[in-house]
């Protein structure tokens, strides 16, 4: 079986198209002009209409209605579960009404096709098997959106990652290294939870919280905590050369143990902190 996502615009009754004539990214084009129904065979997909979404079965989310072909494209309305059914089901219609959700995607079976001249392909003849609800492409403004309709973490996930994620990756990498943000590696470590990002981008993203790292080490080196930090290690390693000179068989006197160090067996609380956090 075959997948191909187009942008609808649902209006107020969710009617929308599920398929045109337009060529996709990869040079193909789905239809025959020439036949009336495009070369849609739609005769038992009516029977049994139920959308999916992101295409598992498992998990409809309604009916299609009316699916016909009129004006060159594929058409058919959605009727959503009522509210109540799921509380994801509830989550995808809030994220549908706020236009976050606008992708259909039909998945056909060719039973006729021929080459074009691009090195694509034209489908002339094709059943309709089932046709899902999707989201194209992902985007920071999108994910906010869904973050402030209270969506859940496991539908944003599951909404998400049926999108472009690289290029949502990428322009969110951009934003965290145009902004410098403290947080960056709570920002990253939820767009990788939300996204199964490739092995490029995620390289790209260590690098950006490696920048972040180093640049607030440089600031707490500066800092009086830090300088203060700095104080304490040198006077510690200063009387452990000068022990070591006066008795040299003595075992080494500073023994770093955890958050805090011994001298000579004595407990040295360093009782610092950095940005609210113990040292």
């Amino acid at each position: 079986m075959i997948h191909k996502t187009n942008e609808a615009e649902f209006d107020q009754g969710l009617n929308c198209v599920l398929s045109d004539l337009t060529e996709d990214r990869y040079g193909d084009i789905v239809g025959d002009p020439a036949h009336p129904m495009l070369g849609w065979d739609i005769a038992n997909f009516v029977k049994n209409p139920i959308a999916l979404f992101g295409h598992q079965s498992s998990f409809p989310i309604g009916v299609w209605r009316d699916v016909h072909v009129t004006d060159g494209a594929l058409r058919g309305r959605l009727h959503m579960a009522p509210k109540g059914s799921s509380p994801r089901i509830d989550e995808l219609k809030a994220l549908l009404a706020a236009g976050v959700l606008k992708g259909i995607s039909v998945g056909f079976s060719p039973t006729e096709a021929k080459p074009r001249d691009n090195g694509g392909m034209q489908f002339l003849r094709q059943e309709l098997v089932e046709a899902s609800l999707v989201s194209v492409p992902a985007n920071p403004s999108a994910l906010l959106t869904a973050k402030a309709l209270g969506v859940s973490k496991a539908t944003i996930a599951m909404v998400f990652k049926q999108s472009d994620e690289q290029d949502f990756m990428e322009e969110c990498i951009s934003n965290l290294e145009d902004q410098g943000v403290d947080d960056a590696e709570a920002v990253c470590a939820i767009m990788w939870e939300e996204s199964a990002a490739t092995a490029a981008v995620r390289a790209r993203t260590i690098a950006v919280l490696n920048k972040v790292d180093a640049r607030l080490a440089r600031e707490y080196e500066a800092s009086a905590a830090g300088q203060a930090k700095r104080h304490t290690e040198e006077t510690i390693a200063n009387f452990t050369r000068t022990q070591q000179r006066l008795v040299p068989h003595d075992p080494p006197p500073y023994v770093p143990n955890g958050q805090y160090v011994t001298w000579r067996g004595q407990k040295i609380d360093l009782r610092m902190t950095w940005r609210g956090k113990k040292i």
